[in-house]
C-alpha cells in the first residue's frame, strides 16, 4: 500500500497571495526567475528572524511573569509611555508553549519578579524604569526568530528544480512563530480541508496542464494543496478531532504509531485553533512517499 505524508502549516495569507500571483505569471511566461527570487528572499527573511539559541516557553512561568508585570497598574509609573506600552504588550502576548528566543526569555521571570518587588516597596520611578525598559525589550523580541531556519543554517542549498518550485515556495509562506505539522498519513491518503480552495488549481489539460506540471509537478496529481480560512478552519479542526476520536481506531496502526499520529493530529488541531483565533489561514496537502521507512510498523504491535 502506498504511504502518504500529510503536511500543514499556518500561512501568511498576504505572502501566499503573492506566491499565487508569481506562480500564475511563471506558468504564463514559462520563466522561473521570479519564483527563484521569491524562494531566496523568503529564506533570507526567516534567517534574519532567527536567534542564536532557542528555548521552549513554559506557559506557567510566562503567566506568572505577566501577572507580575500587571502590578505596574498600581504604581506611580503606570502613566509612563514605556510602562503603558509594556502593559499593553503583556495583555496581548501569547502564553502558548513554543520555541522562543532564549536571550529574550531567560531574564524575563526574574526581572518581572524584581519589578513587582520594587513596586511593592514603593521604589522611586527612576529606579523601576530600567526594569520596565529591559522587560519591554524582552517581550518585544520573544518571537523574533525562526526555529526551523536555524536547522538549515550552514547547509548548502542546491538550486530548486522547476517541478518543485511551487511546493518549496509554498513551504516558505508559514507564519514564523509557528511550525509546520507533518505526519505519515496512516498508510492511506487523508485530507481534512474539505472546504478549502485549491492554492494552485490544476488545469484540465492541454498546454495549460503542461505549464502547471512544470512548476507544480511535485504535488500529488489528485491532492493539490488547499487553503482554509475563516469558518473553513473551524470545520477542518472539527474533522481532525472527529478522526482522532473515531476514525483512527479503524486504521490498524501499531500502538506506538497510533500514539505518534494522535499527537500529530492534536498538534494540527492546535495550529488550526491558533489560526482561527488570530484570523489566519491554514494550508494542507498530502503527497505519496516513495519509500516508507517507518520501522515502527514492523517493530511495534498492540500486544
Amino acid at each position: 500500500m502506498t504511504a502518504f505524508f500529510h503536511s500543514a502549516f499556518i500561512v501568511d495569507l498576504v505572502v501566499l497571495r503573492e506566491l499565487q500571483t508569481l506562480v500564475a505569471r511563471a506558468m504564463a511566461t514559462q520563466d522561473a526567475a521570479e519564483l527563484h527570487e521569491f524562494e531566496t528572499s523568503r529564506a533570507a527573511a526567516y534567517t534574519r528572524l532567527k536567534d542564536a539559541h532557542a528555548t521552549m516557553l513554559d506557559a506557567d512561568v510566562m503567566t506568572t511573569a505577566l501577572a507580575h508585570i500587571a502590578t505596574l497598574t498600581r504604581s506611580p509609573l503606570r502613566d509612563d509611555p514605556e510602562a503603558k506600552r509594556l502593559l499593553e504588550l503583556a495583555r496581548t502576548v501569547s502564553t502558548r508553549p513554543r520555541y522562543v528566543s532564549k536571550q529574550a526569555y531567560a531574564p524575563l521571570p526574574e526581572r518581572a519578579a524584581r519589578l513587582k518587588s520594587l513596586i511593592e516597596l514603593n521604589a522611586p520611578p527612576n529606579i523601576m524604569q530600567g526594569d520596565v525598559r529591559l522587560i519591554l525589550r524582552c517581550l518585544t523580541s520573544l518571537d523574533r526568530f525562526d526555529y526551523l531556519a536555524r536547522l538549515q543554517e550552514g547547509r548548502g542549498r542546491e538550486p530548486t528544480e522547476d517541478a518543485s518550485l511551487a511546493e518549496v515556495c509554498l513551504g516558505l509562506t508559514y507564519v514564523a512563530d509557528t511550525k509546520p505539522i507533518g505526519m505519515r498519513d496512516l498508510g492511506a491518503k487523508k485530507s481534512f480541508a474539505f472546504v478549502g480552495e485549491e492554492v494552485f488549481p490544476k488545469p484540465a489539460g492541454g498546454e495549460a496542464l503542461a505549464s502547471w506540471s512544470r512548476f507544480c509537478g511535485s504535488f500529488s496529481p489528485d491532492s493539490s494543496p488547499r487553503v482554509v480560512a475563516e469558518l473553513g478552519v473551524a470545520y477542518t479542526m472539527k474533522a481532525v478531532m472527529m478522526f482522532k476520536d473515531e476514525g483512527l481506531a479503524k486504521c490498524g496502526l501499531s500502538a506506538r504509531k497510533r500514539k505518534r499520529t494522535e499527537e500529530a493530529l492534536i498538534d494540527y488541531a492546535w495550529a488550526l485553533k491558533t489560526a482561527h483565533e488570530n484570523g489566519q489561514a491554514v494550508v494542507e496537502w498530502t503527497h505519496p512517499l516513495d519509500d516508507e521507512d517507518d520501522e515502527d510498523d514492523d517493530e511495534d504491535s498492540d500486544g
